[in-house]
């Protein structure tokens, strides 16, 4: 919020508070954080049409509002401003599974992953869904598996794709594991997650 009083005309300042405020929401769950992330990331583009990451951020807020056809058009236009963008790439994939776009969405996340390795677990987390969901059960599970903290949604299809490929006792350790972490979740000790 700093730069933004410094500069209000800053794209990447509105960029940057999106993406706070969509952290945020992944935490909070409330409606009013993801909207705020919205107006910041439509300020951000607003600014600055060609601003990578101001068209990150408003990919990434729109996706995650239920607006993911909308989200994969900033997305591209972001990774066609910044082909190299290892976050771009990624927060692609992650739109184009929301549109239920799979075998594309697996192609950005796989390549997110290879530039790199280290990107972080949400990649791998979406990267299990569109495994997922084209019945690609036993890649899923191993995906799912290098997981190190897994959100409870994640072993809820960590689980289904266990069963599904006839791993009834790992999708009954997973599920048990699922219930304790919605438990802890709803007592606060962490927050929902993003699914």
């Amino acid at each position: 919020m700093h730069a933004i009083n410094l500069d209000p005309d800053n794209a990447r300042a509105h960029a940057g508070l999106a993406t706070a405020h969509t952290y945020q929401y992944f935490w909070d769950g409330l409606w009013e954080t993801l909207e705020k992330g919205v107006k910041s990331a439509e300020r951000a583009v607003q600014l600055d049409r060609n601003e990578p990451e101001a068209l990150s951020a408003l990919s990434l807020t729109l996706t995650k509002s239920g607006r993911s056809e909308e989200g994969v058009r900033f997305a591209e236009q972001a990774a066609k401003l910044l082909p190299g963008s290892v976050i771009g790439i990624a927060l692609l994939g992650v739109a184009l599974v929301h549109m239920g776009r799979h075998d594309e969405a697996r192609q950005h996340l796989l390549c997110a992953i290879q530039l790199d390795p280290h990107i972080g677990d949400w990649t791998h987390e979406f990267l299990g869904q569109t495994y997922y969901f084209s019945h690609r059960f036993e890649e899923a599970v191993s995906v799912f598996e290098r997981i190190i903290e897994p959100p409870s949604w994640v072993c809820g299809y960590h689980a289904a794709s266990c069963a599904m490929s006839g791993d009834d006792s790992a999708a009954r350790e997973l599920v048990n594991a699922y219930v304790r972490l919605v438990h802890d979740e709803s007592n606060g000790q962490d927050g929902p997650e993003e699914q």
